[in-house]
């Protein structure tokens, strides 16, 4: 066995000083790359301070009377220095009307309104993406084009840009969605609920004979207290399609009527699990009599996932809702006890 080490250590021992050499210069040459690396976000940190600090005296001196081109230099006058306003002015306390007022004065607003046509996508991205900034600037029209433009990029800006106006062009909801692909549609619908949508718009949507159309018509409906969709949203919840009953009856939830009881109580016995899982969690936003009956008979169910959300649910009806609790203790006493405890914590 020692022969044995001594024969490894007379093998290895040529190898040592070289190896030592190599890791020590390899140390080195990492040393060196960090402190660059360093260096260079210093650097940018600083040039980034100044910058802002120059925008913040270009805007000061602006407000005091100067003329913006005397401030900045028509050098100055390109789309990073664009970029860095808009944000200087996001950041900034000032009213919608005054940062517009600004912008324009700066020059800005006429180049980018110039670039949403232009014939390279990216620009016509980021005049967008600039623009959106400023809700009420008048670029309603090229932004409708624009949400079906050829770049996909550019549709996603200009969809986001829609959510902002104050005044949306008329749009036709069966052409908008297919212009963008169906993986978009949570994406899709987010943005057109901060517009909230009203029936002339969803309309064509829920009578479509696509499931893709009514399920996101069903989406757009989930507005509170919108009493006006819970008819709609009635009948959605016993169309042939799993996806669309399941989301019509978390609408009913998102409006939180007492008149979406019956239609839940119907819902609470869909065939399909995901439904009765999703009748479990809408209840819990409707604080009525009739819902604590009918998540009392969806804490039996055979779906353990529906059989959680109408225990969670119940939480949520305080002293009343630990009763119907109570009532299973038996039959779901892991359930039951956790449900009671997170009652008492809410």
């Amino acid at each position: 066995m020692i022969e044995l080490l001594q024969n490894f250590q007379k093998g290895i021992e040529p190898f040592v000083v070289p190896l030592v050499i190599a890791l020590a210069g390899l140390l080195f040459f990492m040393t060196v790359f960090y402190v660059l690396v360093t260096l260079f976000h210093v650097n940018q940190r600083r040039r980034l301070k100044k910058k802002r600090l120059s925008w913040q005296k270009a805007i000061r001196k602006y407000r005091q009377g100067s003329n913006p081109k005397e401030i900045l230099g028509d050098r100055d006058l390109h789309a990073g220095h664009r970029d860095d306003l808009v944000e200087e002015l996001r950041l900034s306390s000032l009213p919608p009307a005054s940062k517009l007022e600004l912008y324009r004065s700066f020059g800005y607003y006429d180049r980018d309104f110039s670039e949403l046509s232009s014939k390279t996508w990216w620009k016509r991205g980021q005049a967008l993406n600039r623009l959106k900034r400023f809700p009420d600037s008048g670029f309603q029209n090229e932004l409708k084009s624009l949400l079906y433009d050829s770049s996909h990029e550019v549709r996603l800006v200009a969809l986001d840009a829609l959510s902002r106006l104050k005044k949306v062009p008329k749009l036709d909801p069966i052409e908008l969605f297919e212009s963008f692909r169906e993986e978009l549609d949570s994406f899709l619908v987010i943005k057109l609920l901060y517009l909230k949508p009203g029936m002339r718009f969803i309309e064509p949507l829920v009578n479509s004979e696509k499931q893709r159309f009514r399920r996101c018509g069903a989406v757009l409906m989930g507005q509170p207290n919108k009493v006006s969709f819970v008819p709609v949203l009635k009948k959605l919840t016993v169309d042939e399609k799993v996806s669309v009953r399941t989301k019509a009856t978390e609408s009913l939830g998102k409006i939180g009527e007492k008149q979406s009881i019956p239609a839940m109580e119907r819902t609470s016995k869909d065939k399909n699990p995901a439904v009765r899982e999703a009748t479990a969690k809408s209840l819990r936003k409707i604080r009525e009599e009739g819902s604590l009956k009918v998540l009392g008979k969806l804490a039996e169910d055979d779906d353990f996932l529906t059989r959680l959300a109408a225990f969670q649910s119940l939480t949520y009806f305080g002293e009343e809702g630990r009763e119907v609790i109570g009532d299973h203790w038996s039959n779901n006493r892991e359930l039951a006890r956790e449900a009671i405890f997170e009652s008492y914590q809410r």
